[in-house]
């Protein structure tokens, strides 16, 4: 269960971003120890981190044995005269043995007479000098823009004199505090010429920065912390000020959490303007003027980019010379910035203008957002998210229309989400009508669709009341729609037995539409036909009523693709096969790709799992066609998991191909993929199989959490099967039974058909590890029982391996030896090389057992070679000790201990505990009976990399370090751009590197270059 993190117990983040500002700085620490001094002037915004960026520099010039002193200046109105250098001569008096600051008058500074002032620096630049001789001197000046003119002068005259000195001032100052009335604005260019001043820029954070601020604070960016990097940037733009206090703030409020599976960032649909914060602007904003702070909150209405001529039309100013005094007001105190082509102003920070919203009163809100509205409606062209948006916002009965059109324009442009926001927005507006009336109809229709990934549930409601209102105003094709897809949602939320009954009735609705020969109304063709589809919604052109395929085709790829996923292969190859004919002779191109890409899916999981890995592979390739980019990588996962490494997990090149073929197009899918869910997902299979066990898991649970519903299933496989083997027995056996309720009593047909199967595999594991032969029984008759009814061939060498292994356990070697001869003739035809693998593993084991060494070591060869050319890590470590075994039994105990080392090596680094144990039992007793040690230098089994890098990674940094930019690698390794950055930002992570430098030491350091 999550639990709120407080920030008090979260630690404070080390200083980051600042590589360039930090190297500037050691540069003149390394120049004062060398004898030279200077000034510094260190300038950047209120809260960019100027203090933080000096008292770190402070830090390590102490450690170098420089001695630092830092003078403050305080608001006018609590300054007196020479206060900072008053600071200055409090830290040196402080210390012990050194001579007191020269004069007496700097205490009464108002009688010091201007003839006498030239003496007196004179004597305080002698003294500074003869005090560096002791040890370096570094001075620090704390907000120089609220320094004094008196403490300025000083600095003018000092700053002159420190170059031939080992004395260093550093100073800092708020640009935005520096407008050009201010006396440091006419200092400044004196101070730089006269003293040769370096001026050190300190800007925002970028995209980088916040991550690796979030990085020291949270650890390791997961999917959850990558959304809240996102978040903090764009709301903070990288003022760290704004970065610490809104992430303080979202830990307090339990937005942001943390428990033992992690982070988990809430709902991040809000501003969140601290306390702190909130005070800081609001003492700017109280600097302004009436007029200036009130056109401000006018702005802060139109948004965070304000085009001048709806500024200038909501302000109701005839004339610029109304505005522009107010503009050049808000933009000296840095408030606003004005864009390149001056058409529009941006607020400097999105914190300041929700500062500004949030002092409107709700009736103030409602009046200038609809004159906002109706300023854009008289200007060219219309956009209808703006306008929308404003009149949405006042509340206003004419957002209806324009959210429908900005609805419409999401949707052509693939923002399923936004769409749908929009037109949930304008239902609500409607309200219930007091008659239903088709547009209502549709537009709930058209709602419902655009959830069906995000809220299927929802969805599913929506369409009910959809398909009641059909009824009433007798549209029949509404009617058949709204059942047909409410049965698709249906089967998306898990409901899957109802659902297909639900598409079946949509579609044999239609069907009979069309044998009836009716046509559509002209108001239904411009809801369905001429409206923006998703391209899975009815053609543009009215279909012709005499082809029925034209009314029924959008619905046929998922009756297929449910039909496979709930187990009913036969009968989905047997109705894809059909639809698939009836296309052929369709008119209608603009839903031919998407349907047939669904109905090929659907063909490619069934006949994969009744064993014909060939037309699998045909119809999942054809599926890919000239569909979307989410489309592209969900059918390359499937193929990934259920041919490619089921059928063919030995070709590396082609199944490390399609992982990244997967991800490349997760990435390139961009908002067509569920918030927060990183492409890297799609190779999650790959990565336990190869051993990245870590990252698998966290991929897993960022799927289950947040992933599509349908790939929620598989994830939990993975969650499960990882849980078995790192010792969790509990976890994995709540994850079986969120698949599998009811247990092994679960009856089929109403969920994920090859997942449930996969558990069922993982049950009878477990009951056999705990030596649980009745639980085990029961979980091997319900497997069975659900491979008759599905008739899922695929998972039959699987499944007589387990009755080999059940009996066996039970004492009966005869009998699980013929099921496991068995077994390995099946899983040969068609070859499935895991599956013969373990097959292997087994036979090795049982023939160890009856003294029949040869056959088991002819078996465990075979096994070991088969985890080499799957790069199967711990199936090979398995194999290692069941191989270890056998050189026991035959009394070759250096062999056995040599052939354990390697393994546990292994194990260890995965962190299977049962394997484990099991190894050092084995281990110990072989040790007990004859005194052989552990080999120290074991040879090596198997490739592993340091800091748990896989073999992509490796390549990746290798070239890395071989000085080749993104683009290159890209290129090299046939790639996107996006896929290497993902992997070099997964690099940096694991190997703790901040810049391809740092990833190059490590490559050189680990003989990896």
């Amino acid at each position: 269960m999550l639990t709120p993190q407080s920030s008090a117990s979260i630690p404070a983040p080390a200083i980051v971003g600042r590589d360039r500002e930090q190297a500037a700085l050691d540069g003149w620490l390394d120049r004062m120890l060398g004898g030279r001094g200077g000034l510094v002037l260190v300038s950047g915004e209120a809260g960019i981190g100027k203090t933080t960026l000096v008292d770190d520099f402070r830090q390590r010039a102490e450690a170098r044995e420089v001695f630092a002193a830092t003078g403050y200046c305080y608001d006018l109105t609590a300054t007196v005269p020479y206060s900072v250098w008053l600071d200055f001569r409090r830290a040196m008096r402080a210390g012990s043995g050194w001579p007191d600051w020269p004069v007496a008058e700097v205490d009464e500074p108002s009688g010091v007479q201007h003839a006498s002032r030239h003496a007196w620096f004179d004597q305080i630049i002698g003294y500074l000098d003869n005090r560096a001789t002791t040890s370096p001197l570094l001075l620090i000046l704390e907000d120089l823009h609220w320094a004094d003119q008196a403490s300025l002068d000083l600095l003018r005259v000092v700053a002159r004199q420190i170059a031939t000195m080992r004395v260093t001032i550093v100073a800092t100052y708020r640009s935005d505090e520096v407008s050009q009335r201010h006396p440091l604005f006419r200092l400044l260019p004196a101070l730089v010429q006269e003293s040769r001043a370096e001026r050190l820029v300190v800007n925002r954070l970028d995209r980088d920065g916040v991550n690796a601020f979030v990085r020291a604070r949270c650890g390791p960016i997961d999917a959850d912390l990558d959304r809240l990097v996102s978040y903090l940037y764009e709301h903070t733009e990288g003022n760290p000020l704004f970065l610490e206090e809104v992430l303080l703030t979202l830990l307090d409020e339990g937005v942001v959490s943390r428990s033992i599976d992690g982070w988990h960032v809430g709902e991040l649909d809000r501003i969140v303007i601290p306390p702190l914060v909130q005070q800081f602007i609001q003492t700017r904003l109280d600097t302004l003027s009436y007029a200036t702070h009130r056109a401000l909150e006018i702005a802060a209405v139109i948004g965070q980019v304000v085009p001048y001529q709806i500024w200038r039309a909501v302000q109701d100013a005839d004339d610029e010379r109304n505005l522009t005094p107010m503009i050049r007001e808000a933009i000296g105190a840095h408030f606003i910035q004005q864009s390149e082509s001056g058409e529009n102003l941006t607020f400097s920070n999105a914190l300041v203008r929700s500062a500004l919203y949030d002092r409107l009163l709700l009736p103030e809100r409602l009046v200038w957002h609809r004159k906002v509205a109706e300023a854009y409606l008289a200007g060219d062209p219309l956009d209808p998210d703006v306008i929308a948006t404003h009149f949405l916002m006042a509340q206003d009965d004419r957002a209806i229309p324009w959210l429908i059109k900005a609805g419409d324009r999401a949707q052509r442009n693939y923002a399923l989400r936004m769409a749908a926001d929009r037109f949930q927005s304008a239902l609500r507006l409607m309200g219930q009508p007091a008659t239903p009336n088709r547009d209502h109809g549709w537009l709930l229709y058209r709602t419902a669709r655009l959830l069906r990934f995000a809220d299927p549930e929802q969805g599913a409601d929506i369409l009910d009341q959809a398909a009641r209102e059909a009824v009433i105003v007798k549209d029949r094709v509404l009617e058949a729609y709204s059942i047909a897809d409410r049965g698709m949602l249906r089967c998306f939320s898990g409901d899957i037995r109802r659902g297909l009954l639900d598409i079946e009735t949509g579609i044999e609705k239609l069907r009979e539409l069309a044998e009836a020969h009716e046509r559509f109304d002209r108001d239904v063709r411009q809801w369905i036909l001429d409206a923006p589809s998703d391209n899975d919604s009815p053609a543009v052109d009215e279909p012709d009523v005499n082809n029925q395929i034209g009314l029924v085709m959008p619905r046929l790829g998922a009756h297929v693709g449910w039909l496979a996923k709930s187990g009913r292969f036969a009968e989905s190859c047997r109705f894809g096969e059909r639809y698939l004919d009836e296309i052929q002779g369709s008119s209608y191109p603009e839903l031919t790709v998407v349907t047939i890409a669904g109905i090929n899916a659907g063909l490619g999981t069934a006949y994969a799992h009744l064993s014909e890995p060939q037309l699998a592979q045909q119809a999942l390739a054809r599926a890919r066609e000239d569909v979307t980019d989410a489309l592209v990588g969900q059918f390359a996962v499937t193929e990934l998991v259920d041919v490619q490494l089921r059928f063919a997990a030995d070709d590396l090149l082609p199944r490390r191909r399609l992982g990244d073929q997967a991800e490349a197009a997760w990435e390139r899918a961009g908002e067509a993929l569920p918030a927060g869910v990183p492409a890297r997902c799609a190779i999650a299979s790959l990565l336990v199989l190869e051993g990245d066990w870590e990252e698998a898991r966290r991929l897993a649970r960022i799927e289950v959490a947040r992933g599509f519903r349908m790939n929620r299933p598989h994830a939990r496989v993975l969650l499960a099967q990882l849980a078995a083997w790192l010792g969790e027995d509990t976890t994995a056996l709540r994850r079986i039974h969120e698949l599998l309720p009811d247990g092994a009593s679960t009856e089929p047909g109403d969920c994920d058909m090859p997942a449930a199967l996969k558990m069922q595999h993982l049950a009878i594991e477990l009951s056999l590890t705990r030596h649980d032969l009745v639980e085990a029984k029961t979980w091997l008759k319900a497997h069975e029982r659900w491979l008759e009814w599905s008739g899922a061939t695929t998972y039959r060498p699987s499944a007589m391996l387990l009755r080999a292994r059940y009996h066996a356990l039970d004492g009966r070697l005869d009998q699980a030896l013929t099921c496991a001869k068995d077994a390995l003739a099946l899983a040969e035809h068609p070859r499935q090389p895991l599956v013969l693998l373990a097959i292997h593993r087994l036979l090795g084991a049982l023939l160890t057992a009856t003294s029949d060494h040869e056959g088991a070591k002819q078996h465990l060869t075979e096994a070991l070679r088969l985890a080499d050319a799957c790069a199967a890590v711990y199936e090979r470590s398995l194999t290692q000790v069941a191989r270890a075994r056998l050189a026991s039994a035959t009394h070759d105990d250096d062999a056995a201990m040599t052939w354990l080392a390697d393994a546990r090596e292994t194990l260890a680094r995965l962190g299977a505990e049962p394997a484990l144990t099991d190894a050092d039992e084995l281990a110990e007793s072989i040790a007990e009976r004859s005194g052989v040690r552990q080999c120290e230098h074991p040879p090596p089994a198997f490739v592993t990399y340091p800091a748990g890098l896989t073999a992509r990674e490796v390549e990746i940094l290798r070239l890395v370090a071989a000085g080749l930019s993104n683009r290159a690698i890209a290129d090299a390794l046939d790639l996107s751009i996006r896929t290497v950055e993902r992997h070099i930002s997964n690099i940096y992570i694991k190997i703790d590197a901040h810049n391809r430098v740092d990833a190059t030491a490590f490559a050189i350091r680990s003989n990896l270059d």
